[in-house]
């Protein structure tokens, strides 16, 4: 059968219109899921980088906890002290320990614009000396304290001249110099019994200051001045406190003497 003409050019037509609509649903298809998907993909890439950032903050934060544990371990790591003491953030460590060796009280913090020269003869150091800070501050600077349970002390200038001994010998070194300076020093012995159940002495220097009565105390960490009271039984509770002892019985030294073993005339005052 022979096609007429109208016939073929219908039949090219169609053809035409049906390539072109498989053109178009083959493009509509290729380019439809890159379109669809792009915005997931980088909704990935966006939760990959939050993550990565969750766990750089994770680890920081891990070595933030690190470090304040490692803060509060070396805190617990002292023995409690008084209650009464707040603790802010920003604490001074070697503050702490300084107060949980003194039972918590907090020595007065002494200090001197004119340092005296530790190689000054003896006279001349007690021509310069103008104050008890001054004394004080010589003291912690160029003296050496060693432990020892003698009860007779230095003459205060050998122990000037060696600049080293045990508290009796900073006690009677520092009763001379305060005297002459007119701060009506004292020497305070007090008797206790010790951590290895042995019978112990200590000597603190008394003094009267400006501000009031004070006291200084000797040992291997340095010479330290506190403030007790207006009374020789608020000096010992004072002391009790800051050694954590019970004094037995004491004698307060109102002379110069380098011989403190015996009370002599005075009587010893038991504490109960």
């Amino acid at each position: 059968m022979k096609l007429k003409t109208k016939d073929i050019i219908i039949i090219v037509l169609s053809l035409v219109i049906v390539t072109i609509l498989v053109f178009i649903l083959f493009n509509f298809n290729d380019k439809g899921p890159a379109t669809n998907y792009s915005e997931p993909q980088q909704e990935d890439n966006n939760d990959k980088d939050n993550n990565e950032k969750g766990n750089d903050n994770k680890d920081n934060n891990n070595e933030n906890d690190i470090k304040v544990d490692l803060d509060y371990e070396a805190l617990e790591s002292l023995t409690e002290i008084d209650n009464d003491i707040n603790i802010e953030d920003d604490v001074d460590l070697e503050e702490l320990v300084l107060l949980e060796e003194h039972g918590g009280l907090e020595p007065i913090i002494v200090s001197s614009d004119d340092i005296l020269s530790s190689n000054l003869n003896f006279s001349d150091f007690k021509d310069q000396i103008e104050d008890y800070k001054q004394l004080l501050v010589f003291l912690n600077n160029d003296f050496e304290y060693i432990k020892s349970s003698s009860l007779v002390a230095k003459g205060p200038e050998a122990f000037y001249e060696t600049k080293r001994g045990s508290a009796i010998d900073f006690a009677v070194f520092s009763f001379a110099v305060l005297d002459e300076m007119r701060y009506n020093p004292g020497i305070m012995r007090y008797d206790y019994i010790n951590n290895d159940n042995e019978k112990e002495s200590n000597f603190v220097l008394v003094f009267r200051a400006e501000e009031g009565p004070r006291h200084i105390v000797f040992n291997e960490d340095g010479v330290f001045l506190f403030e007790h009271g207006w009374s020789f039984k608020d000096l010992i509770n004072t002391e009790e406190k800051r050694l954590a002892i019970d004094i037995d019985r004491y004698l307060y030294f109102v002379d110069l003497t380098y011989d403190l073993s015996e009370p002599g005339s005075i009587d010893w005052v038991i504490n109960k």
